[in-house]
């Protein structure tokens, strides 16, 4: 299965700033069998709608600038603890002590509720998950402009 990993920064990023797949060789092994090739044209630019539009709770996507507009967390806050009610509603007395309800648990209030396998490196050459990007995201105001580099393509 193919993903996506997307270098991010609060100010725009140069081309010759642009992140490699050979950033990502020695520390990818947690997260993918392959890193393969950078999107561009295009391909870039349909990526990072698709990012947009998953992130719609949470960015406005400004193409012009290849940059995602914060909107604010009140809704995806709402959404996550929804998803962490969910999760936690299955958790009994009698299967609490249970490895999978206490795993269960603890990722759902580690991860986000958007099940994505994107990544994303925010300041350099290591691939985040989702959580990281909304725990960066969490200290940006209205507004303020998240901008897109390199898009570049891995194998689950």
């Amino acid at each position: 299965m193919h993903s996506k990993i997307y270098q991010v920064a609060a100010r725009p990023i140069s081309l010759d700033e642009y992140v490699s797949p050979s950033d990502f060789y020695d520390n990818s092994s947690d997260f993918a069998d392959y890193i393969g090739d950078e999107d561009e044209g295009d391909e870039r630019k349909e990526d990072i709608g698709y990012l947009a539009k998953e992130l719609s709770d949470v960015f406005d996507l400004d193409a012009d600038n290849d940059a995602l507009v914060f909107k604010g967390l009140d809704k995806f806050k709402q959404q996550w603890m929804s998803a962490i009610r969910e999760k936690a509603a299955a958790v009994t007395e009698e299967n609490i002590l249970h490895w999978r309800s206490r795993y269960m648990l603890e990722q759902v209030c580690r991860e986000t509720h958007i099940e994505s396998s994107r990544r994303f490196s925010i300041d350099g050459g290591i691939a985040e998950p989702m959580s990281d990007l909304i725990g960066f995201a969490a200290s940006m105001e209205p507004g303020q402009r998240l901008y897109i580099g390199a898009v570049i393509d891995y194998h689950l």
